[in-house]
């Protein structure tokens, strides 16, 4: 069985004061995390973030797999073709590690 995909949905929430609107990230029916637009970002802020959040998972398995190509071709191998490649492989090592810590 596969797990469902993390979406970012908008919402408003009906509050005493004013609604509040914004965007709920969920797995399946469990919410993630909700994001709102009065927290001090734009809209545009608020739905950028909820969708990177959402595409968190998918972008985890991209680098890791990055990583991996490139542990398999060896950095100095790819380095030799593509230099810049080399900054990438390292920002994306970094990001790895900032994640999974």
């Amino acid at each position: 069985m596969t797990k469902p995909r993390w979406v970012a949905e908008t919402f408003v929430l009906l509050t005493e004061d004013a609604p509040r609107t914004g965007y709920t990230v969920k797995r399946g029916d469990d919410v993630i995390v909700d994001l709102y637009h009065d927290a001090g970002w734009t809209k545009k802020e608020v739905r950028t973030h909820a969708r990177l959040i959402a595409a968190a998972p998918d972008l985890l398995v991209a680098l890791r797999e990055f990583v991996a190509d490139v542990d398999a071709v060896g950095v100095e191998a790819v380095g030799e073709d593509w230099p810049d490649l080399i900054l990438t492989y390292k920002c994306a090592k970094a990001a790895l590690a900032k994640g999974e810590a």
